[in-house]
């Protein structure tokens, strides 16, 4: 996980590693959803700053948003809805 600070923008990587626990702490009882990270760095120095990536549900998500979320491309959303389906083991 790697945090990148340039004028106007902050990049967030993650590993595809990173991107499976985090799903996985959603389906933690007790998790507190969120990786800590330390690898970051502005205009290419490293800093000393410390940062977290939290995950939450869509529902509890979205229902902080005035607006529901935009379409994605159409393999984005079939994606999405058939891991959907697999994590809460409908199908």
């Amino acid at each position: 996980m790697r945090l990148e600070i340039t004028p106007g923008t902050l990049t967030l990587t993650l590993s595809r590693r990173n991107l499976y626990a985090l799903l996985h702490k959603l389906e933690l009882d007790g998790s507190a959803r969120r990786l800590v990270g330390g690898d970051s760095y502005l205009n290419g120095e490293m800093l000393a700053l410390r940062f977290s990536v939290c995950c939450e549900e869509d529902d509890e998500h979205y229902a902080k948003r005035p607006e529901q979320p935009g379409e994605m491309h159409p393999l984005a959303e079939r994606f999405i809805a058939v891991r959907s389906r697999l994590g809460n083991g409908d199908a």
